[in-house]
C-alpha cells in the first residue's frame, strides 16, 4: 500500500425509503464500499466531507478490496480521510465539501 493512495472503505449511499403508507423520501446511509457497488447505489459520498466519491478504477491485484476516492482534490484536502488532508503539515482543520451532495 503507497503512502500517496488514497483508499476509503465505507462510504454514504443515498437509497429510497417508504416513510409511511403512501410516501417516500431519500436518506443517506453508511455502507461498505463492497456493499454499496454490489447494491449498485447510484450516489456516493464521504462520510466525512460530504463530496462526491468514485470507485477507484485501476486494477485491484487479487489481495485488495474495493475502495473509493474523493473527485474533487479541494475535498481531499480538507477531508480527514483525504490523503492531501493525512499529507498536509499546515494544521490545517477538517471542513465539509464545498460542493456536498
Amino acid at each position: 500500500m503507497g503512502a500517496n493512495i488514497e483508499k476509503i472503505y465505507e462510504c454514504e449511499v443515498k437509497r429510497l425509503f417508504r416513510k409511511g403508507r403512501f410516501s417516500k423520501e431519500w436518506r443517506w446511509m453508511l455502507k461498505p464500499v463492497p456493499e454499496a457497488i454490489s447494491s449498485a447505489d447510484a450516489k456516493f459520498r464521504c462520510k466525512h466531507c460530504h463530496g462526491a466519491l468514485k470507485l477507484q478504477s485501476k486494477l485491484l491485484s487479487d489481495n485488495a478490496s474495493p475502495h473509493v476516492v474523493h473527485k474533487s482534490r479541494q475535498d481531499s484536502e480538507y477531508c480527514p480521510a483525504g490523503i492531501y488532508f493525512l499529507l498536509s503539515k499546515d494544521g490545517r482543520l477538517p471542513r465539509l465539501s464545498l460542493k456536498p451532495l
